[in-house]
């Protein structure tokens, strides 16, 4: 599959241990990083909400900060399991250690940092019984937006197949819902603009090239 044209996102080494807390997210740490900003709407003409993104990582963890603008959070106040994550706002990555999605690792999280994590294998063969181990979630509420800061091991990484001396593949995500007078509307953003017919992640085509520096 030809993969030359795929967005390249680098991530930045810290030479520094990096640990997250329950502040909001210090510029002087994620300054150092390269900010996505560029999320569409795939499947609707309308401006996207600001979706930002961003990654780094130092010599224990992988780190990514997400920032999403809503002043109209869908979100349940009674939450009774993972499952329901894919009924609220939610930012989402996917990676996957080749193009084909064979097998691939899944996370969905909502304003509050409560995770959908889940394994799969192309195409939407999933396995909810996954789980990442050691990830740490941060969430935080700005003015008209949310925060969510995520640290997940390294070796956590490596169990996926991931090799992060070599290019990999990840997807990022947003799921926005936008309330209506006929009720809850679904807009789907994403860093990868995937040419397909109607709304999926799940598929190579939405996958863009993730690059470890040094």
């Amino acid at each position: 599959m030809n993969t030359s044209n795929l967005p390249v996102y680098e991530v930045k080494y810290l030479n520094e241990v990096y640990l997250i807390d329950d502040s909001i997210p210090g510029d002087d740490i994620w300054d150092k990083s390269i900010t996505i900003r560029d999320f569409t709407l795939p499947w609707d003409d309308k401006v996207p909400p600001v979706t930002e993104f961003r990654a780094l990582y130092d010599s224990n963890c992988f780190h990514f900060l997400y920032l999403a603008e809503d002043i109209n959070l869908v979100i349940k106040d009674t939450f009774r399991s993972e499952i329901d994550v894919t009924s609220e706002d939610r930012v989402e990555l996917f990676i996957s250690k080749n193009k084909s999605m064979d097998e691939y690792f899944c996370l969905e999280i909502d304003p509050l940092g409560r995770i959908l994590d889940y394994k799969a294998s192309y195409y939407r063969e999933f396995d909810e019984k996954w789980n990442v181990e050691g990830i740490k979630i941060i969430s935080n509420f700005i003015p008209t937006s949310y925060t969510i800061e995520v640290s997940i091991p390294l070796e956590s990484i490596e169990s996926m197949g991931i090799d992060i001396s070599k290019d990999f593949y990840m997807g990022l995500f947003r799921a926005d819902y936008e309330k209506t007078d006929s009720g809850l509307k679904e807009n789907w953003l994403s860093w990868v603009k995937p040419k397909i017919e109607k709304p999926d992640f799940h598929v190579p085509e939405a996958l863009g090239i993730f690059r470890f520096m040094k």
